[in-house]
């Protein structure tokens, strides 16, 4: 009995290892749940690190690994809870990975056949559906069994704990089945509610050559002003930069708008305009007000920042880099 005591904890040890693994993995590699724990006003820390380390698109192949490990976490945990028989322990593993495939597949068919059911809707919504996570499943279905079939022929056990002993764990055992049930909303390959939108993008090409005048804009948005001789010079945030007269500051006057994506930030030497758009610093050519332009650029000097132009509250599904820099988003078509 001592050495089923003893391999009862080494299995719920294993499943809380696995269950850890997985919360770092989210925190990692999932870029909208770790964001949605957290305030990005408040926590601009963890844009910086996904901008420079980029880890959610360097790993997207691996999105199928919350499914493998959720399998293994609560099958270890739930053998670490219980002393079942030997047969009795090949179900355990069966039984989480039919909940994993079970979910799954409600992921596709309560949202297109159940339409009408909000609760089953809000359940299922936060997934898709992927084969690859229905084989990860499986896999670690059948790495628990062996692992299972390999250990009860080196401890040669095949005794049943008393009928008692089982109802003192069944508490514990039922809270492990409610936790598996509700954590396993967080395998899909999607991501959740919140990130139900999708990235609208700029290309690189079409944003190093958009620098242009434009006088048929008006101010909005307001960021930094910058005195500048006789000139005011404003920020419009991420638009571009407003020029005008201020010989009379009780009335200045409108000359410009230069058109600049992506635009926070500006700076001012020698008739040179200095700004930030999106990832690149620009510089341009002020000395005459009717031959506004651009006289260098140097490339990917800034962070890229996918939530530059993204309201606070909005969530955006797995940005591509390598298609531009986001200028907004769109609603997700859960068809595609």
């Amino acid at each position: 009995m001592n050495t089923i005591n003893s391999q009862n904890r080494h299995y719920f040890k294993l499943g809380m290892l696995f269950f850890l693994f997985g919360l770092i993995y989210y925190c990692i590699f999932r870029e909208a749940y770790l964001l949605s724990l957290f305030s990005r006003q408040n926590f601009q820390w963890i844009e910086a690190f996904y901008t420079y380390t980029n880890l959610p698109i360097q790993i997207s192949e691996l999105n199928s690994l919350p499914s493998f490990i959720h399998v293994l976490a609560f099958s270890y945990s739930t053998l670490g809870l219980v002393q079942f028989c030997f047969r009795q322990q090949l179900l355990i593993p069966i039984i989480w990975c039919f909940i994993n495939i079970s979910f799954e597949f409600g992921q596709h068919f309560i949202k297109t056949t159940i339409s009408s059911s909000e609760l089953l809707n809000e359940y299922f919504i936060t997934g898709v559906f992927d084969w690859l996570d229905i084989l990860a499943s499986l896999l670690a279905c059948v790495f628990v069994i062996i692992h299972l079939t390999i250990n009860n022929k080196l401890l040669s056990q095949r005794n049943c704990p008393s009928l008692n002993s089982l109802a003192i764990i069944k508490i514990p055992l039922y809270g492990m089945t409610l936790l598996g049930l509700v954590s396993i909303m967080g395998t899909s390959s999607g991501y959740p509610h919140y990130s139900e939108h999708e990235p609208i993008y700029l290309s690189y090409e079409e944003l190093r050559e958009s620098i242009n005048t434009d006088n048929n804009v008006s101010l909005s948005d307001i960021g930094k002003i910058y005195l500048y001789q006789d000139f005011l010079f404003i920020n419009s945030r991420n638009q571009g930069v407003f020029i005008y007269d201020n010989k009379d500051p009780k009335n200045p006057k409108f000359i410009a708008f230069i058109n600049v994506p992506g635009n926070i930030d500006i700076a001012i030497k020698n008739t040179h305009l200095y700004v930030d758009s999106f990832i690149d610093l620009v510089v341009i050519d002020i000395s005459d007000a009717k031959d506004i332009h651009e006289i260098n650029r140097i490339k990917n000097v800034f962070p890229y920042n996918a939530y530059q132009t993204i309201p606070e509250g909005i969530y955006l599904n797995t940005v591509n880099r390598e298609k531009g820099v986001v200028i907004g988003y769109k609603e997700k078509n859960n068809a595609e």
